[in-house]
């Protein structure tokens, strides 16, 4: 018979069995080659192999073989090593290929009655169901069994749905495999566990068989253990089973305690826990007290009410502490200076692993090291879509999808890999064509595209259409909009992929595969071309969907370059890990342990009728593993209070700890003074000063002696502003991609006028809407917007337009007419300093019946206040007023009569109104009043000890602030400033 032991929690699982075995074999180094020890994991036989090496300290030896059953293959568990058995496993078929099972779970998703999701949905419901199948067959159900559960009545009808279609799964898919030659994967591992049973049930191998650090919670692996247990040479050594608790608490232990799977393991064995011994005796190093205390954290709910009773020994929380921060950022800058700390040890030997289920903590604690420039090992590793060759194949995919948008176009075309063999110093012409795209997005995909650049040529008289002509030539074949095989579009994109990698010195193809990643991509790609049929005809949103969901199911890990003393693992990456430190970081319930997630085939009382593990089973697991870690010689655990500004909660085992501590008068030890040396890391020598409110005062001769009738208003509200404009000349760059819907419609509406009236200035016909309405159309045609009439301000267009023909109609009865629209002008006086030239652009000025003129501007806003206007915060059209009486617009010679703002609305409450500034006041007093005005603003800032401030005046704020973040205003502005950065005007 075989043996069956423990190693208890407090001791270091693999170095523990390593220990033993060396000790064991001592003095014939070859005889630990005939042992066979089964782990649950690849990564496990690693740590195994580790501890051997660690534990043999550099003595020759040949090591066990080491095999991972978690999902073995014929030459991971030597099947076919002899008898008839191993004969009859050649009969088992091959696991169906998971590209292939995706494919074609999904097109069976599909052919259901009553399925009306997408493409992208069956693929993500075909994830799911791979999932649920493999559930399924690592509980050892069949699809056959689903036939009891699919007759109950009474469900909800949302249930009977997906039952009524778990009905058909259990016809259907069994068939598909059968006629593909394939089975499900872990059907296919338990088939090769029970032969593996079987062989040794029939020929005993000679030599010893040892599983190790398995729960047994697969029932596969369960009946495998009962085979190694009738070998004479077979062992099994189970992780941490609880000694302590005591008989009647054991017997009431739930699924969601971290022993649950030890006590059915030990029930499907038929051994007492009793006689299970502790497999090596290493008592000097075990901390029997922290397990106890460990064993009375876990105690059954039930029970409880022993808490405090047992004998503990305070050696129970010795090096056991618990740093609490205030948020994330805080717990990883402390972790990060821990982990440094132990590579201070004086041998250079002693480790720090964190061990953490939170991926935004890890990835933050990885950042924190490298101010010391340690690259940490995290067992996470990268996915192949984040990688650099995974993202360019991803942006590719970007463009089509996003019909050419301008930030799809530009994240491909600063990829290291695009374009340097097509275009010539591509970085600066990226750079140019950044600028370009700026704005509003230009509609219509590649061939609008084109005009759109062809037009911003034309303006700049550049040729940036022309450089990219070879890049853009390889997309132009490709019909976004194509419903195609899978085998197309991937020939498509390979195709694509290559060709734009292409350099000058060396091909696509080499560029692209010859990397780790770029290997790990071939061999996707070659999988997924091979199984394209698998697929139905798709269009480009659904490709993405399959590649970027594939490229995420690939893992890599770096070779080589982190370092070899610290490392970030995740929980099941941990187990039978080891280090001298162990960091237990984001202990917060729903992290550690995770929330319970629902499942979306069936629900809790099904699984449970069915006979399948409740989704309490994973919190027991993550409880072993918490219980595992926390019993280690040297335990730091890190919480941070506040996640993204939300309070959280001690996970419910922290919970527990102190609540049992508190029964027993014991503390945790605090470790606090962490979080103030990393705090003190990022401290300032010395506090700055709050930032003043900016007052530049450059030398006279350096000031601008030029400025629109605009920067004028933008001078009086906010000098900074100018400043920063005029002088320093920075401008503000328009997002890629803005939001269109003010800045658009305020310029198709003032072309949509233009054009119109430009055509008709002695004339006004009746049709006068309908044409300008044609105008519209055709102007947002060639801004890609296929139908107007779908913009979500077209109907307040509409009513525009019935105003402005009304108005105009009645403008014109007068006898007016219009004789310049946009028209540039300029006028310039004499200053100490010399000339200074105030410059601007009418929209519109009228010829009045007695020779007069009237300046007209279009406003299609409601922010224009009448109140500031006739106060003279707005002066832009009394300095309009000025160059015509005094410069020169377009050489119009003649007495201003009218400053008029048509202010163009369309709302239901106010379609349209005329605000006329000089109304109750003589022209020539107003425009001689923004003469001196203006004068006098500009003889005050030719002085060089006048600044430009920020904001002078709380009462009179801009609209817009688009240097405030230069003027760093938030930083002095006060308390009753609080509204600067917006008002009105």
């Amino acid at each position: 018979m075989g043996q069956i032991s423990t190693i208890p929690a407090s001791l270091p699982f693999a170095d523990t069995i390593a220990k033993g075995l060396i000790e064991r074999v001592s003095g014939d180094p070859q005889a630990l080659s005939q042992y066979k020890i089964l782990l649950p994991t690849r990564r496990a036989c690693r740590i195994m192999r580790e501890a051997f090496l660690r534990q043999g300290q550099g003595a020759l030896m040949l090591l066990p073989k080491l095999e991972a059953i978690g999902d073995p293959d014929e030459d991971e568990l030597s099947i076919l090593s002899s008898g008839e058995s191993a004969i009859a496993a050649l009969d088992i078929p091959p696991a169906i290929h998971p590209i292939a099972r995706l494919g074609s779970l999904a097109k069976l998703l599909r052919g259901q009655e009553g399925f009306q999701g997408s493409y992208e949905q069956s693929l993500i419901l075909a994830k799911a169901l791979m999932k649920f199948l493999d559930e399924l067959y690592i509980e050892d159900k069949k699809l056959d069994d689903l036939k009891d559960l699919v007759r109950q009545e009474g469900l909800a009808d949302h249930w009977q749905v997906t039952l009524n279609f778990l009905d058909v799964l259990k016809t259907q898919w069994p068939q598909q495999l059968m006629r593909m030659g394939y089975i499900e994967p872990v059907d296919r591992r338990n088939k090769l566990l029970a032969a593996q049973a079987k062989i040794w049930h029939e020929t005993p191998p000679p030599t010893p068989i040892i599983a190790a650090g398995i729960t047994g919670s697969v029932p596969a692996t369960a009946q495998l253990f009962k085979a190694i247990m009738q070998l004479t040479k077979g062992e099994i050594i189970l992780p941490g089973l609880d000694q302590y608790l005591e008989d009647a608490a054991w017997e009431d232990l739930e699924e969601n305690h971290p022993q649950y799977s030890l006590k059915n393991l030990l029930s499907v064995l038929g051994v007492a826990r009793s006689a299970v011994s502790i497999w090596a005796d290493y008592s000097t190093d075990q901390n029997e007290s922290r397990e106890m205390l460990l064993s009375e954290i876990m105690r059954p709910a039930t029970h409880s009410a022993a808490w405090g009773k047992k004998m503990l020994h305070k050696e129970a929380v010795k090096n056991l502490s618990l740093i609490e921060c205030k948020n994330h950022d805080e717990e990883a800058a402390t972790i990060a200076l821990i982990m440094r700390e132990v590579l201070e040890d004086k041998d250079k030997s002693k480790t720090a692993a964190l061990i953490t289920p939170d991926r935004n903590l890890a990835l933050r604690v990885k950042e924190k090291l490298r101010r010391w420039e340690i690259d940490i090992d995290d067992s996470a590793g990268t996915l192949l879509s984040n990688t650099p060759r995974g993202l360019y194949l991803r942006s590719i995919i970007g463009v089509i999808e996003q019909d050419f948008s301008p930030v799809a176009l530009l994240n491909l075309l600063k990829q290291d890999l695009c374009g340097n063999g097509l275009v010539d110093n591509m970085r600066s012409h990226v750079r140019r064509l950044d600028d370009m795209l700026r704005g509003p997005k230009p509609l219509g995909g590649l061939p609008q595209l084109i005009k759109f650049l062809q037009k911003k040529d034309a303006k700049t008289q550049s040729n940036i259409a022309a450089v990219f002509t070879p890049i853009f030539d390889l997309f132009g074949m490709i019909d976004a909009h194509k419903i195609q095989s899978l085998e197309a579009w991937i020939t498509t994109h390979i195709s694509l992929a290559e060709n734009l990698a292409t350099a000058k010195d060396k091909s696509g193809q080499e560029r692209l595969w010859s990397t780790e990643s770029g290997e790990a991509l071939g061999t996707l790609f070659s999988a997924l071309k091979e199984q394209a049929h698998r697929f139905d005809a798709m269009d480009i949103q659904s490709y993405g969907v399959l590649i970027e969901q594939l490229m995420r199911g690939v893992t890599l890990r770096p070779k080589y370059g982190q370092h070899p003393r610290l490392t970030i693992l995740g929980q099941m990456e941990s187990r039978l890990s080891h280090a001298d430190l162990i960091i237990m970081g984001s202990l917060n319930e729903n992290i550690w342990p995770p929330a319970a997630q629902a499942d979306p085939w069936m629900s809790r009382l099904m699984r449970q009728d069915f006979g399948l593990p409740s989704t309490e089973q994973k919190i027991g697991f993550a409880a072993h593993d918490f219980v595992q870690l926390a019993a280690s010689q040297n335990v730091i655990i890190t919480r941070a209070k506040m996640i993204e500004s939300v309070p959280t909660l001690p996970s419910r085992w922290l919970q527990r700890m102190e609540a049992v501590l508190k029964a027993y008068d014991f503390f945790l030890e605090k470790r606090d003074h962490y979080k103030q040396w990393a705090a003190a890391l990022d401290k300032p020598e010395e506090l700055s000063a709050p930032a003043q409110r900016p007052e530049p005062r450059p030398k006279a001769s350096m000031r601008f002696r030029h400025i629109s009738v605009t920067g004028v208003q933008n001078w009086m509200v906010d000098p900074y502003a100018v400043y920063a404009k005029y002088i320093l000349g920075l401008r503000k760059m328009d997002d890629l991609e803005q939001e269109q819907d003010h800045a658009q419609k305020g310029s198709l509406v003032h072309d949509t006028l233009f054009e119109y009236v430009q055509a008709h200035k002695s004339d006004w016909p009746i049709t006068a809407k309908q044409e300008m309405l044609d105008i519209f159309h055709r102007l947002c045609k060639d801004e890609g917007i296929q139908r107007p009439e779908l913009l979500p301000w077209y109907p307040r267009f509409l009513v525009m337009l019935d105003w402005f023909v009304q108005h105009e109609n009645d403008w014109r009865k007068t006898g007016a007419y219009p004789a310049a629209l946009e028209v540039k002008g300029a006028y310039v006086f004499q200053t100490a300093q010399g000339d200074f030239t105030i410059e601007a652009k009418a929209d519109r000025i009228d010829k009045m019946s007695d020779g007069s003129l009237a300046i007209i501007d279009y406003k299609t806003s409601k922010t224009l206040s009448e109140s500031k206007v006739k106060k003279g915060f707005l002066p832009q059209l009394p300095l309009e007023g000025l160059i015509a009486q005094k410069g020169t617009f377009d050489n119009l010679s003649a007495s201003v009569a009218a400053l008029q703002f048509w202010k163009i609305i369309g709302a239901e409450s106010e379609s349209g109104d005329v605000i006329d500034i000089n109304k109750g006041k003589a022209i020539d007093a107003l425009i001689e009043e923004a003469e001196a005005g203006l004068r006098t603003l500009v003889e005050v800032f030719e002085q060089d000890n006048t600044p430009y401030y920020s904001l002078p005046d709380e009462n009179n704020m801009p609209l817009y602030q688009d240097y405030a973040h230069l003027a760093r205003v938030k930083e002095w502005a006060n308390e009753n400033d609080s509204d600067s950065d917006g008002g009105d005007a």
